[in-house]
C-alpha cells in the first residue's frame, strides 16, 4: 500500500509515511535522510577525499570546498549521485576523466556556471580527457564551462540534457556516441574546438536535438555518421572553417547557416533541410552522389562565393550548379 502517495511501495519506497522519500527523489545533503532510496545520505565532499577513485556514496560538490583539483580518474558507481553545485571548479592535472555510471547533476547557474578546466599553466585541448556518461549513466548538465579536454562531453549509449553550457578550446566538444545515444542540447555553445560536435552511430531511436544552440568557430562544426540522427530548430552554425553540418540523416530547420567554408554537406538521401537562412559560405549545400536526393526547400542564400547549392556528382560527373 502507498500509504504517503509519492508513487512506490515497499520494497523499492524505503519510508512509507514520507512522500519525499522515494527511490530517484532529490537529496538533501549532509540531512542524514536518504531520500532517494539508495541506502546512502548525500554528503559534501572536500577536495581531498576527491582527487582520485571511486564514489560511493551520493556526493555534493561546492564552490566552498573548491577549486578541487583532480589528479586521477574519478568514477560515480552505480546508483550513486555527484551532484555539483553552482561556482564550483574542477580543475584537472593530467588526462583524467569524470566517469559516470550513475547520475551526474550539473547545477551552475546562467551567471554562476560550474567550471571544468585544466589546471596547467598553459592550458590547451587535451589537457584532459573527458567527462563520460556510461551507457547505464544518465543526469543532467545545467549551466557549465567546458574547456580544455580531449572531449568536453561523451555521451555513450544513454540519453542527456545539456543546457546553457559552453564547451571550447576542445579537440572535440560533446561527442554522441552508440545506437542506443541521444541528446537534448538547448541554449548551448560549441566554440572554438577543433570539432563542435561529433554524433557517431547515434540518435536511432531518438534524434539528438539541438534547440537555441550556437556552434561557432569551430575547425569542423557537426560531424554525424552511421546514420546519426539529428534535429536542428533555431541554431545558428557559424564560421567554421571546414564544414558546418556534415549530414548522415538529419532535419534542420529554421536555423541560420553562415560564414562557414560549406555550409551542409549531405550524404544520405534522408536528410530534410528547410526554412533556414544561408549565408556568406563558401557553398551553402553540397549534396552528395547518393542515390536518393534530401529534401532541400523554403531556405533563403545570399553571398556565398561558390554555389548556393552544388551537386557533387557521381561516376565521371564533376559538380554541377543546382541552384
Amino acid at each position: 500500500v502507498d500509504l504517503d502517495g509519492d508513487g512506490f511501495i515497499v520494497p523499492d519506497d524505503c519510508d512509507l509515511l514520507d512522500a519525499s522519500i522515494y527511490p530517484g527523489a532529490p537529496e538533501i545533503a549532509d540531512d542524514g535522510v536518504d531520500q532517494n532510496c539508495n541506502g546512502f545520505d548525500m554528503v559534501s565532499v572536500p577536495p581531498e577525499l576527491l582527487g582520485t577513485g571511486v564514489i560511493t556514496t551520493d556526493a555534493l560538490l561546492t564552490p566552498e570546498w573548491g577549486p578541487y583539483i583532480i589528479s586521477g580518474d574519478i568514477y560515480v558507481a552505480p546508483e550513486m549521485v555527484l551532484r555539483v553545485a553552482a561556482g564550483t571548479e574542477l580543475r584537472f592535472d593530467g588526462h583524467w576523466s569524470v566517469i559516470v555510471f550513475g547520475a551526474l547533476e550539473v547545477n551552475g547557474e546562467a551567471d554562476d556556471p560550474v567550471v571544468f578546466r585544466s589546471h596547467a599553466d598553459a592550458p590547451q585541448a587535451g589537457d584532459w580527457h573527458h567527462i563520460w556518461i556510461n551507457d547505464i549513466g544518465g543526469g543532467h548538465i545545467d549551466h557549465a564551462l567546458i574547456e580544455h579536454a580531449t572531449v568536453g562531453l561523451t555521451i555513450e549509449d544513454t540519453a542527456m540534457t545539456v543546457t546553457g553550457t559552453t564547451v571550447q578550446e576542445s579537440e572535440t566538444g560533446i561527442r554522441v556516441d552508440g545506437t542506443g545515444a541521444t541528446a537534448l542540447l538547448t541554449h548551448c555553445r560549441l566554440q572554438n574546438n577543433q570539432l563542435g560536435l561529433d554524433a557517431n552511430w547515434a540518435g536511432w531511436s531518438q534524434d539528438i536535438r539541438l534547440r537555441y544552440t550556437t556552434v561557432a568557430d569551430n575547425a569542423q562544426g557537426i560531424i554525424a555518421s552511421g546514420s546519426a540522427g539529428l534535429d536542428l530548430w533555431s541554431c545558428e552554425v557559424t564560421g567554421n572553417t571546414g564544414t558546418g553540418i556534415l549530414a548522415d540523416g538529419g532535419l534542420f530547420r529554421h536555423s541560420l547557416i553562415a560564414n562557414n567554408g560549406l555550409g551542409i554537406q549531405t550524404k544520405g538521401g534522408w536528410d530534410t533541410i528547410t526554412l533556414n537562412h544561408f549565408e556568406g559560405n563558401g557553398v551553402g549545400i553540397a549534396v552528395g552522389n547518393y542515390p536518393t536526393r534530401p529534401t532541400i526547400e523554403r531556405n533563403t542564400f545570399l553571398g556565398h562565393t561558390e554555389y548556393a547549392i552544388v551537386y557533387q556528382g557521381g561516376n565521371e560527373d564533376g559538380p554541377v550548379d543546382a541552384t
